[in-house]
């Protein structure tokens, strides 16, 4: 009787570590850690590369959040300050940033040092992100039968320019000094867009610039098939931000990239 205990305590022992060995060490970081504080301000969970420069979370930070307002372009400071705002949502668009917000829930997140996925309830959106050092790439699932949006926000004074159906630019000016330039590229082309500020709204290949610009770009693309947007980042122009984005993230392979950022990390 004993040896048989012994056998089952041996395979126990065997199964356990081979599930452990299955896993890499940076898969036992869990950037939610620090995201509860009772008397200071609470971590955020970051997914970043080690010294790059690109850092990305669910706004807000705190892990008691019932929802998610949208995805900063850039964390530009250690408790800081963030710059830009993107967020997928479906049905009608709305300038107000407040109104895109959802509802999400730990259960259907996934976070990572690198790599960060969560399902938005409701607009019953999955969506999936990862980074580079001066990049980001987001993959989007509408599963609604709805019109389907990604909204993009200056949350201070800057500029919004539609370039053409695949291709946004523009800045965000951080603290009333500094200027953070982005340019960002859709897997599908967008059918219609809207740029809104305090006092004009356009459609089509246009600009706007003035405090708190938005834009909503709207795809027709088929229910619960997943398209990608890029965004490269830099303080000097939009042309070096498009330049990032080109060097470190130059295909359509969600995949590929995250596997590629796992093992920058490890």
């Amino acid at each position: 009787m004993r040896i048989m205990y012994l056998i089952v305590a041996v395979l126990c022992l065997l199964i356990t570590s081979c599930s452990q060995q299955s896993s890499d060490p940076v898969d036992f970081v869990n950037p939610n850690i620090g995201g509860i504080s009772q008397l200071l301000e609470t971590t955020v969970p970051l997914v970043d590369l080690p010294n790059g420069m690109m850092r990305i979370y669910r706004l807000p930070g705190n892990y008691q959040a019932e929802k998610i307002n949208g995805f900063p372009f850039i964390l530009c400071g250690h408790r800081n300050g963030t710059a830009g705002l993107i967020m997928p949502t479906s049905g009608k668009i709305f300038a107000d940033m407040k109104k895109w917000q959802s509802y999400y829930d730990h259960d259907f997140e996934t976070c990572t040092p690198y790599y960060y996925s969560v399902r938005l309830e409701d607009q019953d959106i999955d969506l999936e992100l990862t980074v580079a050092e001066k990049s980001s790439y987001y993959q989007v699932q509408w599963n609604k039968n709805e019109q389907k949006n990604v909204m993009i926000g200056v949350t201070t004074k800057g500029l919004l320019k539609v370039v053409d159906k695949n291709t946004v630019e523009g800045y965000e000016v951080y603290q009333n000094k500094v200027k953070v330039f982005f340019y960002i590229k859709t897997e599908k082309s967008f059918y219609t867009d809207t740029i809104w500020n305090e006092n004009s709204s356009r459609n089509g290949t246009a600009e706007l610039s003035g405090n708190n610009p938005t834009l909503g770009l709207t795809f027709q693309i088929p229910g619960q098939e997943r398209t990608g947007i890029k965004m490269g980042v830099s303080f000097v122009d939009s042309d070096q931000a498009r330049k990032n984005l080109e060097s470190e993230i130059p295909d359509w392979e969600f995949r590929t990239s995250e596997k590629q950022r796992k093992g920058e990390m490890e």
